[in-house]
């Protein structure tokens, strides 16, 4: 495991549980939402259902879950009738995952491992479901490059994720950006990496990327056919319930993550919220394995 990813895992282990319990609910992604007074547990599983639709999943595929969590939308994966691989650097989230999938009867394997470097046979997959677990892999194209090696030819990659969005833009325009404020490039520079710090305390160990990044990572590695779907507006409620439950169970999280981490989610929700449909936005991506 990568130094960076075994960061990752740490982070994973602190928050998973309280996450779950009290901010995200079982299924740790963002909601798709029909209208913005759902349930969140509603729209979660509409977002996973949407991902089995553009995948085109089905009961005879041999299925990766790169990022597995705590195993949600594996066991909704096996129910389907897939044969379920499930890789994590997280203990805490695959020790979740094993425990579920028994008391549930659900034959799947969950392994501890690097999606840069998973470690797993070559092209033994029909599909290769990434839901919001790209963004906390440091190097995007050794994530496309280790999919695309253990998918079969023809193959399909299903993923969704949180990315930068809008004009394409660097660290170097926004340093740029500011020093047009008055700000020298040093203080830029500060400025630009105490907001991706506090990102990475609150939401894991990798800025995010933007998504025509994605896209060029996908296609380097292999991947042909790319389809782009851009799910900000529908995805946007997500961030005013995380926040309310947040909001409403204070105590109980402080308990757990503490003070300070709150102080930093809630900063890291208002910059999100913020930029959400300009600079931030949500995107599903499917593709094809030459």
């Amino acid at each position: 495991m990568s130094e960076r990813s075994s960061v990752g895992a740490t982070h994973y282990d602190r928050v998973t549980a309280a996450w779950a319990k009290w901010i995200m609910g079982q299924e740790l992604h963002f909601g798709l939402f029909e209208h913005p007074g759902e349930e969140l547990s509603t729209a979660t599983r509409r977002l996973t259902e949407h991902l089995i639709e553009l995948g085109d999943v089905g009961p005879t595929h041999a299925l990766l879950d790169v990022g597995c969590g705590i195993g949600t939308q594996a066991r909704v994966l096996a129910g389907l009738g897939c044969k379920v691989t499930g890789i994590s650097t997280s203990k805490v989230g695959l020790t979740q995952a094993r425990r579920a999938a028994r008391r549930e009867g659900l034959a799947i394997e969950f392994l501890e491992r690097d999606a840069m470097a998973n470690g797993l046979e070559s092209a033994r997959f029909d599909r290769v479901w990434v839901m919001e677990s790209a963004h906390v892999m440091p190097d995007k194209r050794l994530l496309f490059s280790e999919c695309a090696r253990v998918t079969v030819p023809g193959g399909r990659l299903v993923l969704c994720d949180v990315t930068a969005a809008g004009p394409e833009t660097s660290l170097r325009a926004i340093h740029e950006q500011l020093s047009k404020l008055g700000h020298s490039r040093a203080v830029a520079a500060r400025m630009t990496e105490a907001a991706v710090a506090r990102g990475r305390r609150v939401w894991g160990s990798a800025p995010p990327e933007h998504i025509a990044a994605y896209g060029r990572a996908a296609r380097d590695a292999g991947w042909a056919a790319l389809r782009v779907e851009d799910l900000t507006e529908k995805t946007r409620p997500t961030l005013e319930r995380w926040a309310r439950n947040a909001h409403e169970r204070w105590d109980e999280l402080a308990n757990e993550l503490g003070e300070d981490y709150l102080h930093d989610f809630f900063e890291s929700m208002l910059r999100l919220s913020s930029a959400w449909g300009n600079s931030a936005g949500y995107f599903a991506m499917t593709a094809t394995r030459g």
